[in-house]
Formats: structure tokens, C-alpha cells, sequence
């Protein structure tokens, strides 16, 4: 999954863009703050698991 997928995701979930700074975007949702890589490439594997944990993504 890219970073672009995860970020349109987490947008749909309600969560809320704060800040952008090169390739990355800041989300936040009930005061969990959430750094999303903005790349058309995939994620590794562990930073895709460590979002989707965070965000209470299965």
C-alpha cells in the first residue's frame, strides 16, 4: 500500500490534515497526531503496520 492510499483512507475515517512539509502530512483525530509519508511508492512493511496500528486500521 502507498502512502497516497493510506492518507486518502484516513481522510475518509475523519481524520484531519494539520500540516504538510515535503513528502509527509500530519493527520490528527481525537488528539492522536499521525505522521503519513505522502509517496507514490509502498511503505515498507513495518511503517504501514505502525500507521494502520495507530489509526485502529485493519
Amino acid at each position: 500500500m502507498t502512502g497516497k492510499e493510506i492518507y486518502k483512507k484516513l481522510i475518509r475515517l475523519g481524520w484531519v490534515e494539520v500540516s504538510s512539509k515535503g513528502g509527509h502530512r500530519k493527520l490528527r483525530k481525537n488528539g492522536v497526531m499521525l505522521i503519513v509519508p505522502y509517496h507514490t511508492t509502498e511503505l515498507a512493511r513495518k511503517t504501514e503496520h505502525s500507521i494502520k496500528k495507530i489509526a485502529n486500521l485493519k
